[in-house]
């Protein structure tokens, strides 16, 4: 019966559009006209509303529900994930900093070492030149010149992909962004910082700012808003 009643709706539907299409309006009489269609097909819209609305509403409840079982279980697994997810990089933050202080240690010992180098051929170029040999003196000034001891590049503390029993974990880099402004993300588009994409523009929610605020033509900076005319249609007759 629903199929049946569905098929009639749509061929009902198309041959409204041919009829449309026929339509012209050029005086009262035909404007009366074409007001009357508009009213019937918007009353035949809402009939098509309403033959689909139990079945929507019996779709949706059941949608609903499965995906409320579903998020009821996944949660949970998400629970999990996040709390070894925590552990295995607070681990590897703190391997990275233990690895970090460590390379700036032996980088400061490595710069150590040099000086210490250097000062000893000074040190013994000084004397030279005070014995009165001041090629040798000059020799040393000039090894002194040169020390060098080459750094030591450390391997990395941690693997950017870790291979485990199960598969591999990698670590990507990821970004915490709070806004605490609407009007410094606003602030940050205008000056090219950010992509205009970022900011989702709400048509309705300008149209009722329109209307609230009686704007009926404002141009600028490439928006446009400007007051039109849209047709409210209501039926003289109950349809059951």
């Amino acid at each position: 019966m629903n199929e049946t009643k569905e098929v009639e709706l749509k061929e009902r539907a198309a041959t409204l559009v041919r009829a449309a299409q026929d339509l012209t309006v050029t005086d009262q009489e035909s404007m009366t006209l074409a007001n009357d269609f508009v009213i019937k097909t918007r009353a035949g819209k809402k009939g098509v509303v309403e033959f689909f609305r139990e079945m929507k509403q019996s779709a949706h409840t059941a949608w609903k529900t499965i995906c409320n079982k579903e998020k009821g279980i996944t949660d949970v697994f998400e629970q999990a994930d996040g709390i070894a997810s925590k552990k295995v990089i607070a681990y590897r933050n703190e391997a990275r900093r233990k690895a970090e202080a460590a390379q700036r240690k032996a980088e400061q010992e490595r710069l150590a070492r040099e000086q210490k180098e250097r000062d000893r051929l000074l040190k013994q170029a000084e004397k030279a030149e005070a014995k009165g040999n001041a090629e040798k003196a000059e020799l040393l000034a000039e090894q002194a010149t040169e020390v060098h001891e080459p750094a030591v590049i450390a391997e990395p503390a941690v693997q950017k992909t870790e291979v485990a029993n199960e598969g591999t974990v990698s670590g990507i880099p990821d970004w915490d962004v709070q806004v605490l402004s609407t009007m410094a993300v606003i602030q940050a588009v205008a000056a090219g910082d950010l992509p205009e994409h970022i900011v989702t523009v709400s048509i309705p929610q300008i149209k009722k700012h329109a209307k609230d605020n009686k704007i009926k033509n404002y141009r600028k900076n490439g928006l446009i808003i400007e007051q039109t005319e849209r047709l409210s249609a209501k039926s003289s007759f109950n349809r059951g």
